[in-house]
């Protein structure tokens, strides 16, 4: 479920062909083409997201630390954007922008396995119970106007990662001893150990508006994976780096009158080609599949400095029902957000296509995530059998604001 900034969010984050002011370096580099000089700030507050787990062991392995259902204690989070465009000419502009582009986290007053609650064999216990990942991301960008209809932008993508788990692990069993033929293992905590490690990661993001006439246009923009380096200090966790996965954003807006106008954008993101994500979670990764989203959304102009937006975003589950034990720490059961908002304006006039004219200019937006839960259905691998019957639910309720100076 993404979006970049309080304008967009209030469409649900649809919008990627609208021209804009610094904000729109966030999505699309070719959206600040057409913009004057100018300065956005943003800021978050998820203001309601609870995450509930059930562990349960249908199957009867023993493994699974079969605790009544639990809500993670962190339910409130935080985000922020700054973004500033400057107009070289006539036909260029340069951008630069940032803030938080992603993550996964979770954490659990109880542990998923029995020998994490109870000590392993390293004396160790009330370990996995937690895991999170942030991304903060920078875009320096440049946009070009090559005709009245075209822009075109390019974005070097500059992402730092934060990384932290007390995951339990497999190990090879000390005593090796074998059951039924297969060699036993030891279930203990990374040697990561909840520490903070950091890894640094880099891409490119291109992008595009294209105004047909004073009715349509269509954008679009690509991002290259952002390959980030490895987590050393979780090396018995991790199997790779967790690389941020490539995806292209593609959208047409219509503009039925001065008053209003209706986007319509499609996302797909590659988890598919990033090896720690897409791979199984009997093989060390998470599983998941690629992502898409489908974004609609409208303004209406109610004046020359009032306009209302509303939005709503569909997509699929990328966590199938076979992988949800192993995905207790990924806030991904969603698939339906609604948006509502406005953005005021002050000093200045909109001139109907998304392109911000004020001086000061400020933008609200209002969120929220359908609630859904899912129950592990055991049919999969080891890890899937072993916690079939848990289940895992996720809401989330948030506001974002924006403000912008041209300067």
């Amino acid at each position: 479920m993404w979006c970049s900034s309080a304008r967009t969010c209030g469409m649900s984050g649809a919008g990627i062909a609208l021209h804009s002011a610094a904000d729109a370096v966030l999505a699309n580099p070719a959206g600040v083409a057409r913009s004057d000089n100018s300065v956005h700030i943003g800021v978050g507050w998820m203001a309601w997201m609870p995450m509930t787990v059930d562990y349960n062991d249908e199957n009867g392995f023993g493994l699974v630390n079969d605790t009544p259902k639990q809500t993670n204690p962190d339910k409130m989070f935080y985000e922020g954007t700054l973004a500033v465009s400057y107009r070289l000419s006539d036909d260029w502009v340069v951008a630069f922008g940032g803030g938080g582009t992603g993550g996964i986290g979770g954490k659990y007053r109880e542990p998923r396995f029995n020998i994490a609650a109870t000590g392993d064999v390293n004396g160790d216990s009330g370990y996995d119970t937690e895991t999170m990942l942030g991304i903060l991301s920078f875009y320096p960008s440049v946009a070009w106007t090559p005709s009245d209809s075209l822009a075109l932008g390019a974005s070097v993508v500059a992402s730092h990662a934060m990384f932290k788990s007390d995951s339990a692990v497999f190990k090879a069993d000390t005593d090796g001893g074998v059951i039924d033929g297969v060699a036993a293992f030891d279930i203990v905590q990374t040697a990561g150990r909840k520490e903070n490690d950091h890894a640094h990661g880099a891409g490119l993001r291109l992008g595009f508006i294209w105004d047909i006439n004073k009715k349509w246009s269509i954008g679009g923009a690509a991002q290259t994976p952002t390959w980030f380096e490895s987590f050393k200090k979780y090396d018995d966790l991790l199997m790779a780096p967790i690389n941020v996965p490539a995806y292209t954003q593609l959208g047409v807006v219509w503009r039925g009158s001065d008053k209003y106008l209706i986007a319509l954008d499609f996302r797909y993101q590659f988890y598919r080609f990033v090896k720690l994500l897409n791979t199984t979670p009997d093989n060390g990764g998470f599983g998941w599949s690629d992502a898409k989203e489908i974004m609609l959304g409208g303004t209406y102009f109610l004046n020359p400095s009032l306009e209302l937006r509303a939005g709503g975003s569909w997509s699929p589950n990328i966590i199938e029902e076979n992988e949800i034990f192993a995905n207790a720490a990924s806030p991904l059961v969603d698939t339906w957000r609604f948006d509502a908002g406005f953005g005021y304006g002050m000093g200045g006039k909109h001139d109907g296509k998304g392109h911000l004219s004020h001086k000061h200019h400020l933008d609200f937006d209002a969120y929220f995530v359908v609630p859904g839960e899912r129950r592990e259905d055991g049919t999969g691998g080891f890890v899937s059998q072993i916690g079939k019957g848990t289940t895992h639910g996720h809401d989330m309720v948030g506001v974002r604001f924006g403000y912008h100076y041209q300067y």
